[in-house]
């Protein structure tokens, strides 16, 4: 990976200020030893945790005390993403990527999980420097205890703690976040590549967990964006064992949204098939309407 020792596109999300590199804070930490800190010239400070990553998610931006993934879906996913059920989106999110990012551009992944496809790409693509967001701190703590040499914070993807005119690449696999934002922190020869179902993802789990059981709507175009390509990712895919069904569902909003009871009935099935479809869209921001859009937003 390319050195990043010296590269930071991290600002402070109260004064909105770059923030400056680490530096030894004045306060220990539970373990006695003195806490390393970001700051910034308002002095506002982020303290580093063990792991590596900063928390720069401000209280008024939860929705709940411990926003996100919790450990028990992170964990599930890991576990079952580990057994290469997504591998051939993985490879195609890699082969796009790389095609954008020359030695040295920065990447930032918005809702970066636990760093299954950030390592993915870092394997192929080790010349390039890598920042990771997402507000599930059980998330990042294992993002950045993998990926060593990355960057990365808890923070909220509608409110970007990121320098504007800083990001080569924004990726976005199945998370949410605001256009404008992503816009605003995109280089003018930047991408945006979002990671959304296709219509018929897992619809044969849905089937079992629903009554009447939904296509996915399609995505709508992107405001402040140009569309550069799309392309779909689409295979059948055998799941063994209840164990790992119910990993799947707990990876996927269908552990929130579908009723436990339904969700227990998959414990009696051997296996499952149902459909994998992915879309991957590329984009590039339209910095005009985008800078228009972030005064009349701020």
């Amino acid at each position: 990976m390319a050195n990043n020792n010296h590269v930071s596109i991290w600002v402070c999300p109260v004064c909105k200020l770059p923030l400056t590199k680490p530096c030894i804070g004045p306060e220990k930490n539970s373990e006695g030893t003195l806490t390393q800190q970001w700051l910034c010239d308002n002095q506002h400070s982020f303290d580093i945790a063990k792991e590596g990553y900063i928390n720069l998610l401000l209280p008024q931006q939860k929705r709940s005390p411990s926003p996100g993934d919790t450990k028990f879906m992170v964990s599930s996913r890991q576990d079952f993403l580990s057994q290469g059920y997504y591998q051939p989106l993985s490879e195609k999110i890699t082969e796009l990527t790389s095609s954008h990012l020359g030695a040295n551009s920065i990447l930032l992944d918005s809702g970066c999980g636990e760093g299954y496809y950030l390592q993915q790409l870092i394997a192929h693509k080790s010349d390039i420097h890598i920042f990771g967001i997402d507000i599930s701190k059980e998330a990042t703590k294992i993002a950045s205890r993998l990926i060593k040499n990355g960057h990365f914070a808890v923070a909220s993807s509608f409110n970007l703690p990121v320098l504007t005119n800083s990001i080569d690449c924004l990726l976005r696999i199945f998370a949410p976040g605001d256009n404008i934002e992503a816009a605003r922190v995109l280089k003018k020869k930047g991408v945006l590549i979002v990671i959304s179902p296709g219509p018929r993802h897992l619809f044969a789990l849905k089937k079992l967990l629903y009554k009447e059981a939904k296509e996915h709507t399609p995505q709508e175009a992107l405001d402040n964006f140009s569309l550069l390509d799309e392309e779909k990712v689409s295979y059948r895919l055998e799941v063994k064992g209840a164990k790992q069904i119910s990993q799947l569902v707990s990876m996927t909003p269908l552990y929130w949204q579908t009723d436990k009871t339904a969700q227990d009935n998959l414990n009696t099935l051997a296996s499952l098939c149902t459909e994998i479809d992915f879309v991957i869209r590329t984009y590039r921001p339209i910095k005009d309407n985008a800078w228009a859009n972030a005064s009349i937003k701020q």
